[in-house]
């Protein structure tokens, strides 16, 4: 048979015409939406009180009530007309003691009415002390501050983005029942007391409050729902989830989605428009709204919310009005449906076992609280603590044996020396099975693809397995059961914060009448189809105010956003000067922006060695010629401004303040018998220790790239005594004996004892043991302390050691990073900008910006003010704000000159030659002392402080640390 002909020009034809009408049909699309508007504002009932009362509780509950005029003298009260009686100002770090008579021996719950004070994002915390015993279960129980917008408008940014706004402390008198200090329990402690007299201690750890009466009520079990009378209607009261009245953390913040279902909604703009599940997410946080019932009745409420799909489900309590009204409120479950990759929004309606609940509502203003409840996840994280620790003993028994060897070609017979290690993997194994099946059961779900925290602990689960099957090989396997980025306990770690993490986005909540409908859930096709070609058309403008004092920050834009905030707030008002921030992603953008006359009048956030090379080269103001330096200055160490000098000249001044302390892991240090190192003399007594075990101190100059800083290097210099430069600044003093001595031992450190030569990460190796104690700074202490759960309270700072002087103090100087502020010599307004600097540096703002970033963006934004008066105000322990105080004493920066990079070089290539090269330290200190100095002379010719013959044509000055303490003092 003749095979048919493909008609290919039919073919070719049919498919252009389809093109043609595809890209019409486009075309059409495109044109239509550019006049459809989906912009999309809120119409919102949330109500913002100026007034909450939180006291409401359950009337049907049996208390014993303890009147706080019973427990404090009344001369030692004060009137208070909101709460109707007389309270007791608590903001002394003491402890109250009261007795309390109980009818019938029963379990009791204790809740307060308390009025916070907090000024800062810290919470209120508390010990509670019974008859005398102390149970680990009653200390530090957190009693929240309420938080909420400092005003009830939307803040825009210069593009119009909304962004978030400042948060303020919500003053309200709340009853609370005290939770233990994770809300990791469902219900309120338990106190088990008989009849008669108890003696109660409540001391406060930390936080200010005024404290009303206290409540003994008897513990009751929930009741199950039932329905209550009332008529239905259809009423519709719609809340925005992202605008709480208040929330119990400052963390809690609101971000912006572009899904076209969320509102407010905008094609070109970034809105606020959902509550996020990033900060909504931890055990006890609440939000709580306010609406207004105009119509009494039975009311239905559904919540519009999304949890991430590499989460399990979330449960929170319900209350209405301060109450939980029955036990299906109590831990109510939003569940995730893991299998849905869309990862859409969904609609909960509060239900009873699929009955969906009513709830009757009289005339006037409500209140809906959810709070996060993470008490079912609680089992999760008390048995990866567990498992941790064990793994932790396991690693410590097998490095003493082995003496930290790990070859692979040795065989061991760890039966003989370790009897139980078979044993233990093996419980492991049957714990972490178990772990996995509860893990399953809690997602209500049987999907574990999209479940992160089951394949954390599936993974670490294999590496325990691949031990487990044969344990002989565990000397050898260290690295997969302890050691490492891929270690089962890094793992088993990590695993932590998503063990109790609860993270719920919520969009809307409706409380509505039976009769009435809830809207759609999500728009059409042709919605998102318009919303995405609008978003590619239309365009952003960045408005122009010329009259404006224009400085550009070196930061990311939550900080940038908070300035201008903070700006037009309270200092533009107050000065009638306009600031306006942009940001600066790049600093080399500084230099050429002076070449080209671009520059802005100031720059906030720049690295340290910015002000002098751009200082001395004359595109920076000098700014102790300015009116007021000597007060600005008074609150800095008075070693963070050495850097920043040329003669009688400063260029810049310190913005926020780096600091280098010692970190140790106490566990470990007990365990191994060690004490904490005073000097460089005791850490290489306890290196031996250390190192039997495999372990080893930290050292920055293990950290970081081939060339070491100067920042790193000169400590050990002036500890013992040696200033880097002669008295003339005109040549490296690093080959006298005091410099021969620093450099001798910062060689013997790491050759003779054998400390690291490269570190990839202190963070982890402090986390996992391997390093239990070292030198590190600030960014370390950040990630320690909200980033080590599984450490937490296990680890200590304190100062630095250094060299022991013959008077018998302890030389620990120290420099420290520090971000700066510049103002520029071609600009216009220096003295608008100096006048806004002046103000940003002060005291009063830098501590108020600290708690703002904070309590606005998350405890994460933790402020290192540079103003030590205002540091001492942060949210951080207050020991550990002791010991970085003290250690900031002994700041102490490496003045400039022109040729700073060539002694920074020339240092480091020396202990490069002397470490790597085993060339004698006399040899590499004299060879690289001549290459130093030989630069230095040039750029002293180059800028005209010698001739070129190399005689000096004037004095290079640097003022002495007495001297700025003295313009301090002028102050």
């Amino acid at each position: 048979m003749e095979k048919q002909k493909i008609p290919w020009n039919e073919i070719k034809k049919n498919i252009l015409r389809a093109v043609g009408i595809f890209v019409l049909f486009n075309v059409i699309l495109i044109i239509i939406s550019l006049f459809v508007n989906l912009d999309k504002e809120i119409e919102s009932n949330n109500l913002f009180p100026e007034s909450i009362s939180l006291l409401n509780y359950d009337n049907n509950r049996k208390f014993t009530k303890v009147n706080i005029d019973s427990i404090i003298d009344d001369s030692k009260l004060e009137d208070n007309d909101e709460y109707g009686k007389k309270v007791y100002r608590w903001d002394n770090d003491d402890e109250l003691t009261f007795n309390v008579n109980l009818s019938s021996s029963k379990t009791y719950e204790i809740a307060l009415d308390y009025f916070s004070l907090q000024e800062n994002v810290q919470d209120i915390t508390v010990n509670v002390i019974v008859d005398g015993v102390s149970n680990s279960e009653y200390d530090n129980i957190t009693i929240p501050t309420y938080w909420t917008d400092a005003v009830r408008t939307e803040v825009y940014d210069i593009y119009q983005n909304e962004v978030t706004q400042m948060q303020k402390r919500y003053d309200v008198w709340n009853k609370y029942f005290l939770y233990d200090q994770r809300f990791y329990e469902n219900t309120p402690l338990s106190f088990a007391l008989s009849s008669g007299n108890h003696e109660i201690k409540i001391k406060k750890n930390q936080g200010s409050l005024l404290l009303g009466d206290l409540y003994f009520f008897e513990k009751e079990e929930f009741n199950s729902y039932s329905k209550p009378t009332g008529s239905s209607n259809n009423e519709m009261i719609v809340l925005e989830g992202e605008d709480p009245a208040l929330k119990s953390s400052p963390n809690i913040s609101s971000s912006s989605s572009q899904l076209t279902h969320l509102t407010p909604y905008s094609t070109n703009r970034n809105r606020l428009n959902v509550l996020s599940g990033d900060s909504f997410n931890v055990s006890g946080y609440s939000v709580t709204y306010a609406f207004e019932v105009k119509k009494e009745g039975l009311y239905n409420i559904a919540l519009k919310y999304y949890i991430s799909q590499t989460y399990t489900s979330v449960y929170s309590k319900i209350l209405i009005d301060n109450v939980i009204l029955n036990k299906d409120l109590n831990r109510y479950c939003f569940k995730n449906n893991l299998n849905n990759t869309k990862g859409s929004y969904a609609y909960e309606i509060l239900n009873s076992n699929n009955d969906v609940m009513q709830f009757y509502f009289d005339e006037g203003i409500h209140y809906l609280t959810i709070e996060l409840d993470a008490s079912l996840q609680a089992p999760i994280y008390l048995e990866l603590v567990n498992l941790i620790d064990e793994i932790n003993e396991l690693y410590l028994e097998v490095i003493k044996l082995t003496g930290g060897n790990s070859d692979k070609n040795k065989t061991w017979n760890i039966d003989k020396y370790i009897p139980d290690a078979r044993t233990r993997l093996n419980d492991w194994l049957t714990r972490i099975e178990k772990l996995l099946d509860y893990i399953s059961e809690v997602s209500m779900s049987n999907s574990r693809k999209h479940n992160r925290l089951y394949q954390q602990i599936e993974n670490a689960y294999k590496k325990i397995k691949s031990i487990a099957k044969n344990p002989n090989k565990l000397p050898s396997m260290l690295n997969v059961l302890y050691e490492g980025s891929a270690s089962a306990s890094l793992m088993l770690s990590n695993s932590l914060h998503t063990s109790t993490f609860s993270p719920l986005s919520l969009d809307k909540i409706y409380i509505y009448g039976s009769d009435a409908k809830l809207p759609k859930i999500r728009n059409n096709f042709f919605v998102k189809y318009f919303a995405t070609i609008q978003r590619i058309f239309r365009t952003k403008v960045e408005p122009v105010k010329s009259d404006s004092v224009t400085i550009w920050v070196n930061r990311s834009t939550y900080y940038v956003s908070m300035m201008q905030q903070f700006a037009d707030a309270y200092f533009t008002p107050n000065t009638g000067i306009k600031i306006r921030f942009s940001l600066l992603p790049d600093e080399s953008k500084l230099t050429y922006a002076n070449a080209s006359n671009t520059q802005p009048d100031a720059a906030i956030g720049v690295s340290s060695t910015i002000p002098y090379s751009l200082g001395i080269r004359g595109a920076l103001a000098d700014l102790r010629s300015m009116e007021g330096f000597n007060t600005t200055i008074k609150p800095f160490a008075p070693g963070s401004l050495m850097s920043f000098i040329e003669g009688d000249k400063v260029y810049g001044l310190p913005e926020t303040q780096d600091f280098q302390v010692m970190f140790y892991r106490e566990d470990l240090l007990d365990k191994l018998g060690l004490s904490v190192p005073e000097t460089y003399d005791d850490i290489i007594a306890m290196l031996p220790s250390l190192q039997r075990y495999g372990m080893n101190f930290y050292m920055p100059m293990a950290g970081g790239s081939g060339l070491k800083s100067i920042g790193i290097t000169a400590p050990f210099y002036y500890q013992f005594g040696c200033d880097i430069y002669s008295d003339d600044y005109l040549k490296a003093n690093i080959d006298t004996i005091e410099g021969i001595k620093a450099m001798t031992l910062m060689v013997d450190l790491f050759t003779i004892y054998s400390l690291p030569l490269t570190t990839q990460n202190f963070y982890n190796d402090f986390r996992n043991g391997m390093t239990p104690i070292g030198i590190a700074n600030f960014d370390a202490y950040l990630q320690l302390l909200y980033a080590a759960p599984e450490i937490a309270g296990k680890w200590k700072i304190t100062l630095v050691p250094g060299v022991r002087q013959e008077d018998d103090t302890i030389n620990r100087i120290q420099t420290a990073d520090n971000k700066t502020i510049v103002i520029f010599e071609k600009s216009k307004k220096k003295a608008e900008a100096w006048s806004f600097l002046k103000w940003w540096l002060s005291t009063d703002t830098q501590s108020k910006f600290a708690s703002a970033i904070q309590s606005t963006y998350g405890e994460l934004f933790l402020w290192n003010t540079a103003n030590l008066e205002a540091f001492k105000d942060l949210a951080l322990p207050k020991d550990d704000i002791e010991v970085i105080l003290n250690q900031l004493e002994y700041l102490y920066n490496v003045p400039q000159t022109p040729a700073t990079y060539m002694v920074e070089r020339g240092i480091s290539n020396a202990w490069n030659a002397c470490v790597f090269n085993t060339v004698s330290v006399r040899a590499a200190v004299t060879d690289y002392s001549l290459e130093i100095n030989r630069e230095i002379t040039r750029k002293m010719i180059e800028f005209k402080y010698l001739d070129k013959n190399g005689n000096k044509i004037k004095d290079y000055h640097v003022p002495s640390i007495d001297e700025i303490k003295s313009w301090q003092q002028q102050g």
